[in-house]
This record gives C-alpha cells, sequence and structure tokens, in this order.
C-alpha cells in the first residue's frame, strides 16, 4: 500500500535551499517477494468473493480462530508491535478484532462507543483493499509461515533513527525509489539536475524547505536540497500493510494475520 505524505502549500515559488549536512543514505533490503502456490492464489480469490459479497459468517470462515495482528508507525526508527489475538467464538468476534488494526480509527457512536456494524465493514474493506491492490505477493518477518498480501521490505531501524536526527528531521520523512530519478536544482522542470537518486535507498524528504504545489524538496546525499515533482516520481515509503494467508491444521489456506501502519 502506498502512502504520500503532502508537503504544506506555499507561495507559488520555493524559496531558496539552504546548505544541509552530507548523509549517507540507509540501505533498503529488497522486497520479499513470493510465488503463491495456485491452491493459495484460488482460495484467496474464493475469499475475496466472499469479502466483496459481506455475508459476516462466511468471512469468518475464511479467517483463522487465531490471529497474528500487527502494527506499525509512520515513524520508521520505532519498532512495529505484535499481538495474538483468539481463539474467537464468533465470526463477529474477529472482524471486531482487525477493525483495531486498519491504520486509521473506526467512527463511534457520540459517546464514543464503538459501533459493530462499522466495525465490521471497516474490516471488510480493508481485507478487500488487502487483496485487490496489486502488490506482490511476499514475506513478512514477523509472520513466519506465512504469504501475505505484500511484500515487507526490511531495513536498520537504529541506523534510520542515526539519520533523521543528523538531519533534523522525523523518521517519517524517509523515502525510497522505485527506479533512479533526478532530483533538480529548483522547483522547476526547466531548471538542472542536482543528483540522480538509486532505488534501493532510504533518502530524506526535506519538509524545512518550502516548495510550490506538488512539488518535494528532498535532502540531498551531497549536501543541500534537491527537487523531485509529483509528475516524475513516487517518493514511497518502506511501510507495511495487507493480510497473510497460512495452511489450517486440514489444509486449507486461512486469513491468518493482518497487518497495518498508521498514526
Amino acid at each position: 500500500m502506498r502512502y504520500i505524505l503532502f508537503p504544506l502549500i506555499v507561495a507559488a515559488l520555493a524559496t531558496p535551499a539552504l546548505a544541509g549536512p552530507t548523509y549517507e543514505p540507509v540501505k533498503l533490503d529488497p522486497a520479499g517477494t513470493v510465488s503463491p502456490p495456485d491452491e493459495l492464489v484460488a482460495a484467496a480469490a474464493a475469499f475475496l468473493d466472499t469479502v466483496k459479497s459481506g455475508d459476516v459468517d462466511a468471512m469468518g470462515a475464511g479467517i483463522a480462530d487465531s490471529l497474528t495482528l500487527i502494527y506499525g508507525p509512520l515513524e520508521m526508527a520505532l519498532p512495529r508491535r505484535k499481538e495474538i489475538a483468539g481463539p474467537f467464538k464468533t465470526a463477529e468476534e474477529k472482524l471486531v478484532a482487525l477493525s483495531a488494526y486498519i491504520g486509521g480509527d473506526v467512527e463511534s457512536d457520540s459517546d464514543g462507543n464503538p459501533i459493530l456494524s462499522n466495525q465490521i465493514e471497516a474490516a471488510r474493506q480493508y481485507i478487500e483493499e488487502a487483496l485487490t491492490n496489486g502488490l506482490s505477493w511476499g514475506a513478512d518477518p514477523m509472520v513466519e509461515g506465512a504469504i501475505c498480501s505484500y511484500s515487507y521490505r526490511s531495513y536498520d531501524r537504529n541506523a534510520v533513527k542515526r539519520l533523521a536526527d543528523k538531519m533534523d528531521e522525523q523518521s517519517s520523512a524517509l523515502f525510497y525509489v522505485d527506479a533512479p530519478v533526478s532530483a533538480l536544482k529548483a522547483a522547476d522542470a526547466q531548471a538542472g539536475i542536482a543528483a540522480t537518486l538509486a532505488p534501493d535507498l532510504l533518502y530524506v524528504e526535506d519538509y524545512k524547505t518550502d516548495t510550490p504545489i506538488y512539488w518535494h524538496a528532498i535532502h540531498l546525499p551531497d549536501g543541500g536540497s534537491g527537487f523531485i515533482s509529483f509528475e516524475a516520481a513516487q517518493l514511497e515509503k518502506p511501510y507495511a500493510g495487507g493480510v497473510c494467508f497460512a495452511k489450517n491444521k486440514a489444509g486449507a489456506w486461512q486469513m491468518v494475520a493482518q497487518v497495518a501502519t498508521g498514526l
């Protein structure tokens, strides 16, 4: 799943970027992609049909009685947390538990009490999106033995913290690109190239340099700031989000985990 952190909309032209410290980008491990067996693909497709139908009991049958629930913060220097929930007695209980791990809040009533229908719908929508977002199947080191609807990318959290502290930015400012992209000397498509960013490295977005709408300012490894337009590249975050499957004792594939990133 992709996340975009929009810069503050300010003046039409970027203010001059101040020279900043040099730094070494943090290495990002390759995505842990997995080729799913045909039977998992078929089981996931059937499960998706059930999820789209909204049949609570049928959805519950496709979800394990005990679940691994993983939640990660937007701040990449902080660890993800893991909880084992269940066993559950009903399908509704499973979906209520899942609704607490979607990366956002579920609307409550005026007194702040949870509304069951909202919790069920939030869980249903999250699962549907996880199975239709077009991401590659993969592995997550926190869900051993499972195949997930996304591929996790590991990195050194201590190195991320050191880099964020050095650049005086939050660790959520780090990003990567999927392909080489040119950072320009100014927020202008006609400006010269300041640096070329390479894939599989975590760079730092520059939130202190004002930019026009639809432009990112970034800290360049050699110092100072460069600029990338929204049209030129997507600044990706190594966040994890989706659902994971494993075989149960009867040999059937079931959803066994849900993973999300949020506040």
